[in-house]
Order: C-alpha cells, then sequence, then structure tokens
C-alpha cells in the first residue's frame, strides 16, 4: 500500500511544476477553466506518469493493481493532452506581425530635417526654396505652382482657422509624390555647408552642389506665404485694372464733352451766318417790294463788305483812343478863353437890360 502511494504522489507535485512562461496548472481543474484563467499553458503529466512507472518497475511492484487504478486518475492525463495542442499554438502573434506590416507599407516616407542632399541625388518631384529662372523652371517647382493656383480660390474662401487644413494639402502632395523614387523634398542651397562637404568628402561630392531639406514646419510657412502673396497680388492686379477702367471713361467723358462743344459751335456759326445773310447773299441787292405782297423786307444787318470796313475802323479807332491827349497850344487856349467870357456876357446880359460895350482884341 506504502508503494502504490508513493505513485500517487508525484502527480500532485506535478501540478505545481511551472512552465517558462511561470505559470501553474492543475490536472484536477477543467479544460475551460484553464483557457480561461490562463491563456499559454504547458502539461509535464505523461512525462511524470512515465518516471513514476519506471520507478516502480525497479523496485518489483506491480503498476496495474487494483489500487493504482483507484489512486491514479487516467481521464485526467487524456483531459490535459488535448489543450496542449490548442495553446501552443499562440494564434495571436502571427495577425500582429502582418498588420504592422500592412500598416508600415502605408504610412508616408519620413523625411529628415537637415539632411544634406547633393545635386546627384535631386529628382523631378523636389521643390527648391530661392529666386531665379533655374530655380523656377524646374519641375517640382512647376508642379508646386500649379498645386498652389489649383487651391488659391479654396485657400480664399475658407475661414481663418481652416486655412491650415489646405497647406497641409499641398504640402503632403508634394512629400508623396513617387514614393518609391523618395518623393518629393523642399530643398534650400546651403552654401557654408556645401564647403564644409566638399572639404570633408571631396572624393564623394565633388563638384556637385549640396541642398538641405527645410522640413515640414518651414514648408508649411513657405506654402502659407505663397498663398497671402497670391492674394496681395491678385489685389494689386484688380486695383490696376480699376484704374485703368476709370481712366478710359474718363477720357471718353472729356472726349465727349469736347465733341458736343465743337457741336455747339459749329450751330452757332451756322445761325450767325445765316442771319447774316437774311434778305440777300453776299453783294446782293433787297428784295422790292410787290403789289401783290403787303410785307415789306428789310436788312436785319449790315452785308458782309461793309461789316468788314466797320470793324476794320473800329479796329483803327481803339489805338488812337489809347493815346493820351494832345496839350493845347497858347492861341487854341486864348480862344477858348474868349469864347466863355462872351458866353458869360450874354447870360448877364438876358438878366439886366444894359448894354455893355465889348472891346474887342
Amino acid at each position: 500500500m506504502t508503494t502504490i502511494d508513493s505513485t500517487a504522489a508525484p502527480a500532485p507535485a506535478a501540478t505545481r511544476k511551472a512552465d517558462n512562461q511561470g505559470v501553474l496548472v492543475s490536472p484536477s481543474s477543467s479544460s475551460s477553466a484553464a483557457s480561461t484563467n490562463y491563456t499559454n499553458t504547458k502539461r509535464y503529466d505523461d512525462v511524470d506518469v512515465d518516471v513514476a512507472t519506471a520507478a516502480a518497475a525497479a523496485v518489483g511492484i506491480d503498476v496495474n493493481g487494483e489500487t493504482t487504478k483507484k489512486k491514479t486518475p487516467p481521464p485526467a492525463v487524456q483531459a490535459t493532452t488535448t489543450p496542449d495542442t490548442t495553446c501552443t499554438k499562440s494564434p495571436a502573434v502571427t495577425p500582429i506581425t502582418t498588420t504592422t506590416t500592412a500598416s508600415s507599407t502605408s504610412l508616408p516616407i519620413i523625411i529628415k530635417e537637415n539632411e544634406i542632399i547633393t545635386t546627384s541625388t535631386l529628382n523631378d518631384m523636389d521643390v527648391l526654396c530661392g529666386r531665379g529662372k533655374g530655380i523656377r523652371d524646374h519641375p517640382g517647382n512647376l508642379l508646386y505652382n500649379k498645386l498652389l493656383r489649383e487651391r488659391y480660390e479654396e485657400y480664399a474662401h475658407t475661414p481663418k482657422g481652416s486655412k491650415l487644413t489646405i497647406v497641409h494639402i499641398v504640402v503632403n502632395t508634394i512629400r508623396n509624390q513617387q514614393q518609391l523614387n523618395g518623393g518629393g523634398r523642399f530643398l534650400e542651397q546651403k552654401q557654408q555647408q556645401q564647403q564644409q562637404q566638399q572639404q570633408q568628402n571631396s572624393d564623394s561630392l565633388g563638384d556637385s552642389e549640396v541642398y538641405i531639406d527645410i522640413g515640414d514646419v518651414r514648408a508649411l510657412n513657405k506654402t502659407a506665404q505663397a498663398f497671402r502673396d497670391m492674394k496681395v497680388a491678385k489685389e494689386k492686379r484688380q486695383r490696376s485694372q480699376q484704374q485703368k477702367r476709370e481712366l478710359l471713361s474718363r477720357k471718353k467723358l472729356e472726349e465727349e464733352e469736347q465733341r458736343q462743344q465743337q457741336q455747339q459751335q459749329s450751330t452757332t456759326l451756322l445761325s450767325n451766318n445765316k442771319r447774316k445773310m437774311v434778305g440777300g447773299g453776299v453783294g446782293g441787292s433787297v428784295l422790292k417790294k410787290t403789289a401783290s405782297t403787303n410785307t415789306t423786307m428789310r436788312r436785319l444787318s449790315p452785308p458782309l463788305p461793309t461789316l468788314a470796313g466797320q470793324q476794320q475802323q473800329q479796329q483803327n479807332q481803339q489805338p488812337q483812343q489809347q493815346q493820351p491827349p494832345r496839350r493845347l497850344t497858347f492861341q487854341e487856349r486864348l480862344k477858348l478863353f474868349n469864347r466863355q467870357q462872351q458866353r458869360d456876357i450874354n447870360k448877364r446880359r438876358k438878366k439886366k437890360a444894359r448894354h455893355y460895350i465889348i472891346h474887342k482884341p
């Protein structure tokens, strides 16, 4: 009986053994409880049973007795073998690896800020910062300006708080162009970096120009500033066009006024000429009164030759009137004095009936 107890003793001891993950397993517990409390388990009951049978055979005791059949739980061994195959598979590991690989391929390429790039590594999607015809005609800059023109109306009509989303769309479009070739980058040429790199790596760089990536922050600021410059340029263009339209309208009004004045002057001249020519032509005679008509015709104005003569006389008299009066001589003044004296004497004679003898000189 003691031997049978010794063979049955290792079974509960085996249940306290820990697997590689530090999880305790109980043979008497059901498979459902083991699956709910512990995910990854490993059983060693088969190994312990083999060790116990080998020890009993060495001592000379029959293990297949009735007492051993009562003490050993064979269904527990069969129950423990079934969860071994299910738990050791660990199905949660494989989908994690697949999802990470799928997400890594969908992410955009990360551009390192201040990354040194030579002209040999430039592509057609890169945007070069700077001025000049060469930079303006670069394929990446042409694409960048095209995106700005396409998105300008949307940027102008978007509220102020949502304008940054339009800027992000433009920058991400450049960044995600042809990811297999490296994508688009915002590059700026650095003279100091070029000299340092040529000194350090003269063999690798040679005479090529050195560029540096400005990063996403400066790229966003550059794009926002480009949109603002386009807005200012459009406002200036509209103001200049408005000024041109106002100038043209003003000129048209002035020309219309001049044309009306000329028409008025021409009509007045024609009316004056008609008035002068009423009753006969130039040098014509006045129509004579006929017996059949009771109306008389008279010349409203003198004919043109006489009118021209009168105007000439008036012009000749005007300069004479403007000249200062001539001073009278002594004899002329004496004659005037005597005449005045004679007029005074005649007045006195009328008032008084007296006769005066006047001694004339």
